[in-house]
């Protein structure tokens, strides 16, 4: 049987032809005369490579290939189709997000010829889609566009375009993928099937519901996916998947009902890093309770691989950095977390409701008996408790003696806990010398801007 290197050049050739951006250069490098082969017969490889692997749809022109609209861009792939091969980044901005191009008669043939070739759709669906696709909305070509991109591993959504995406793509996106993902169409041939990380972010005088964060969510390739700035006060969706391979979910000055992002972390198998910064309005805060769903929930779900945790509302953060008036916000134990290493949460996390003849109604509970065992560094945010409390807080920390006077750490690994203040260092002294008590650990001062 001959080997690959003996075969003639035509076949070599023909087989070349098949190739993505990536399968060129490790077919080239495996000798010369492959090396001559693939120069010859993709001479323009390596510029390629560097002027469409990040493209970009925006005003601001921030890829190295960028056009100002959607079909523009549909018709440049549709005039070079070698392009959609090298495409791995996608930046899609718009500040009109009903912007309408109209469509030049031979684009249509090019957008009718390209939706008969989806072999997912019904021709039933494929009428439908052309008919859309002519209206010329950028929602709608965005659609076929991310169709296009066989090697997409990274999309970043901007702007109005997130808001324009949910109302005028959202559907169009989830119909693909289900249709792809039907019976008798290989996994590697999903749509988006080698989308690895997404980025949302929504205008902010627009809503961006969380169909759309677990629509991504639950492609089989996503292991990244940050949202900033999205609103979704409904609960009126169902999860349509429940082993996303998700591994790192931040969710940035987002407002989500909990019901909803409790759906959405039950749908993660084994999540590895979670942020969610809560943005609401002052008298409208987490909503009480929160904290320790979501860490109920991620400690059924992701127990077992959880390395980062990231919890704060930014709202009451903003609103009473400069006070000492705490509300309970108690998340519950960490320590059902075998792996969670890095922590950041408000100080108010480790109080909870208390007794209503105790002072204030509150209990502080000692981070010892909270943290995990696994924990390396703590970052405390938020308004700074009141000295009581802070002694409570940071009670039994560091080495201790056992009652064999042997010296024990608690929590055993915690070396740093990085605590955040408006109060310059001078006016902590107080706090300092009961940070200086906890032998071991190492506490350091960030300073916040209110």
């Amino acid at each position: 049987m001959p080997q690959l290197i003996e075969l003639p050049n035509e076949t070599l050739e023909q087989i070349i032809e098949s190739f993505h951006s990536d399968d060129i250069d490790s077919f080239s490098i495996c000798c010369k005369h492959l090396y001559a082969l693939s120069a010859a017969k993709f001479p323009k490889h390596k510029q390629m490579k560097r002027q469409y692997s990040y493209t970009s749809c925006s005003v601001d022109r921030p890829g190295t290939f960028n056009v100002s609209h959607a079909v523009l861009l549909f018709r440049a792939f549709s005039e070079n189709p070698d392009i959609t091969k090298y495409v791995k980044t996608l930046q899609l901005q718009c500040r009109h997000s009903h912007q309408v191009m109209t469509v030049s008669q031979d684009l249509q043939e090019e957008l009718r010829a390209f939706v008969q070739s989806l072999p997912y759709l019904t021709a039933s669906q494929k009428d439908k889609w052309i008919e859309g696709s002519l209206d010329g909305l950028e929602g709608r070509t965005t659609a076929l566009i991310l169709l296009m991109l066989p090697r997409l591993e990274k999309l970043v959504l901007q702007d109005s375009y997130g808001y324009s995406l949910a109302r005028n793509a959202n559907t169009a996106i989830e119909e693909l993928m289900i249709s792809a993902a039907g019976p008798g169409h290989s996994t590697g041939n999903m749509v988006l099937s080698h989308l690895s990380h997404v980025e949302l972010t929504r205008d902010a005088l627009n809503p961006q519901p969380t169909e759309l964060i677990h629509l991504f969510a639950g492609l089989p390739s996503m292991r990244y996916l940050r949202a900033r700035r999205m609103i979704d006060l409904s609960d009126n969706w169902t999860a349509t998947h429940s082993n996303s391979a998700l591994t790192k979910l931040v969710l940035d000055e987002c407002t989500i009902r909990v019901k909803s992002l409790l759906r959405i972390l039950a749908s993660i198998a084994a999540l590895q890093e979670f942020s969610y910064s809560c943005d609401l309005p002052t008298n409208n805060n987490m909503e009480e309770g929160e904290p320790k769903e979501v860490v109920r929930q991620l400690l059924q779900s992701a127990s077992h691989s959880l390395v980062s945790l990231d919890l704060n509302d930014r709202s009451y953060t903003r609103s009473y950095m400069h006070s000492e008036n705490t509300k309970a916000h108690f998340m519950g134990s960490l320590q059902g977390f075998q792996v969670l290493t890095r922590i950041r949460v408000e100080y108010r996390m480790f109080v909870e409701n208390g007794p209503k003849d105790s002072a204030q109604g509150l209990r502080t509970h000692q981070m010892r008996d909270v943290l995990p065992a696994s924990v390396e560094s703590v970052t405390l945010t938020g308004p700074m408790l009141d000295y009581e409390n802070m002694a409570t807080l940071v009670e039994g920390l560091g080495e201790q003696k056992d009652m064999r006077n042997v010296k024990v750490k608690k929590p055993p690994r915690l070396e740093k806990v990085f605590y955040e203040s408006c109060k310059s260092s001078v006016k902590l002294w107080r706090v300092r010398r009961l940070f200086s008590k906890a032998r071991g650990i190492d506490f350091i001062l960030k300073q916040v801007t209110n």
